[in-house]
């Protein structure tokens, strides 16, 4: 993600692939907040905060690595997440697919 981060497309399909392979699978979930995907995914969010749709496989993502993992928040909140979310949910009003996965990845 950080040779292309000027590519929002490349950048919405990492995080879905990130996404893809953290689904009930905590061993994963880890790894990839151990291995800075977390910080990857949320720098995807800060650099391309007018795409939808990287917000919306972004905030996809960090709710889905979040779920039923506190180190996973812990290392959410301090990479800037909540902060990154939050940001979306106000460029996005409109778009309520990714107002809901903004929220749950707040909820979680």
């Amino acid at each position: 993600m950080s040779l292309h981060l000027d590519d929002p497309d490349l950048q919405q399909a990492a995080c879905m692939v990130l996404w893809k392979l953290s689904i009930d699978n905590q061993v994963n979930k880890a790894d990839i907040a151990h291995h800075l995907g977390v910080h990857a995914i949320i720098r995807a969010m800060q650099v391309h905060p007018d795409e939808a749709d990287v917000q919306l496989a972004a905030c996809y993502t960090l709710w889905n690595i979040a779920e039923q993992n506190n180190k996973n928040q812990r290392a959410i909140a301090s990479a800037g997440g909540i902060a990154a979310i939050i940001r979306a949910l106000r460029s996005h009003p409109d778009d309520p697919e990714l107002q809901l996965a903004a929220l749950e990845a707040l909820w979680k």
